[in-house]
């Protein structure tokens, strides 16, 4: 128990860095948190390097962020605190002045995000040095235990995407602007969305992946900048459960994810295209021909994505015939139809 005299829970996420690993404790009940430490562990000997003692709140899901030489949480006394990674010692605190933190901090540049247990998504600032500074916060949910996920607009404005649950226990993901915080976009979900969403971007579009805690468990899609988001996958009868689970996805666009059936789900996700524009840039024309042949010649890029765009006669594989009517197209001899 870490020397303290409360049985402590580990349930934040893991955080890496330089060959350590970060992680947080709370002695809990049902609604609250007495007690908690940081860790720091050196990873391939586990040994114990240094250990951060809170008396009076927890680390309840509040995983850490590293930004230069300082680590940087938030817990249940919403609290936000900056520890030098190395030595575990004291950089700076700063307080939300809101109900607690359940969410991972993340950071994009010099700012770092968070949200509150009441439906309050926080900003701060983080100088080279780990000091904290420029708090701002913005109500855009009556309860939230979602980790923020950053993303950019068409502008290149930064947007933060994050989940939450509504006053009659519905979900909602909102849309808000990185710097001002004003909540730019809603979107309804069927229950508490607790997940930290995970994004892609393909041919210019934000596709935004997230989970809502409620069965079936299913996968759901916002793409940014539109009012509403779709349920792309269901899991099997057998699979069904609530999700408080986080979907992650991997450099070929799987996205993979658990619920509490204990069912690990593989999802595919093929963005809308154009047939035969291989590119992806909304035309088809003879470079997509070129990165057909170059297909045939190294099978091994393609991805599902790359498939559905280049597979033109639809027999699951790319080849000869599929260049020949791309080209074919292009030269107007013949339509491309999904």
């Amino acid at each position: 128990n870490d020397g303290n005299s409360k049985t402590q829970q580990a349930l934040t996420t893991l955080t890496y860095d330089d060959g350590y690993i970060y992680y947080g404790t709370g002695c809990a009940d049902i609604s609250s948190t007495s007690c908690g430490v940081y860790k720091c562990v050196e990873l391939l000997t586990g040994k114990d390097v240094w250990q951060y003692t809170n008396d009076a709140s927890g680390y309840y899901w509040s995983g850490a962020v590293v930004s230069g030489d300082a680590l940087i949480f938030a817990g249940d006394d919403g609290i936000i605190t900056s520890l030098n990674k190395k030595t575990g010692e004291a950089i700076d605190s700063l307080s939300t002045g809101l109900n607690g933190v359940r969410s991972t901090v993340v950071m994009s540049g010099n700012t770092a995000y968070c949200t509150t247990r009441d439906g309050y998504i926080v900003s701060f600032s983080v100088d080279s040095e780990g000091k904290l500074g420029d708090l701002k916060s913005a109500n855009f949910a009556k309860s939230s235990t979602c980790t923020p996920t950053v993303v950019n607009d068409t502008d290149g404005n930064a947007v933060v995407v994050v989940g939450g649950a509504t006053a009659d226990y519905k979900g909602i993901l909102a849309e808000i602007d990185g710097a001002t915080l004003e909540v730019k976009r809603t979107v309804s979900a069927i229950a508490d969305v607790k997940s930290a969403p995970v994004a892609d971007v393909v041919n210019g579009h934000t596709y935004i992946f997230y989970t809502a805690n409620k069965t079936p468990g299913s996968l759901y899609m916002h793409e940014l900048g539109s009012d509403t988001s779709e349920e792309i996958y269901t899991p099997d009868s057998s699979a069904q459960n609530y999700c408080m689970a986080s979907p992650v996805m991997d450099n070929n666009g799987h996205i993979y994810y658990t619920n509490d059936s204990g069912c690990l789900m593989s999802v595919n996700f093929v963005a809308p295209y154009l047939l035969g524009d291989a590119d992806g840039d909304g035309k088809v024309k003879v470079a997509d021909v070129v990165i057909i042949q170059r297909l045939i010649l190294s099978p091994d890029g393609l991805t599902p994505a790359l498939l559905a765009r280049c597979d033109v006669n639809g027999d699951g594989k790319v080849s000869v015939v599929d260049a020949v009517m791309v080209l074919r197209h292009i030269m107007g001899y013949q339509e491309l139809q999904k």
